[in-house]
């Protein structure tokens, strides 16, 4: 099995699992919280070194910072998971076409 058909076999197994729940899962939730909590981490790291007032209000709302991060960010990586679903449907339609 080349390495085409594996990629096509994954997708199959993706777009069984449905749009929604790539775009839910993958994006909003998965992407969305790695980044949030990425970003809310930098936030950390940078208000210790400036304030160590700061940093210790930021640990004080610890949930709060991280859910609001996750309400900025996590729109975006739906976004970019609606496209990229649509750009490798398109992708796999054509290959369907070709053979």
């Amino acid at each position: 099995m080349n390495n085409n058909e594996k990629v096509k076999e994954k997708w199959l197994k993706t777009r069984e699992e449905g749009k929604f729940h790539y775009i839910f899962i993958n994006g909003v939730l998965f992407w969305g919280f790695f980044h949030a909590m990425v970003f809310y981490l930098l936030q950390l790291s940078f208000g210790y070194v400036y304030d160590y007032q700061d940093f210790r209000h930021l640990l004080e709302h610890f949930w709060f910072h991280l859910l609001l991060f996750f309400i900025i960010v996590a729109p975006f990586f739906g976004l970019g998971s609606w496209l990229l679903w649509n750009k490798r449907e398109k992708e796999f339609a054509r290959n369907m076409d070709e053979k």
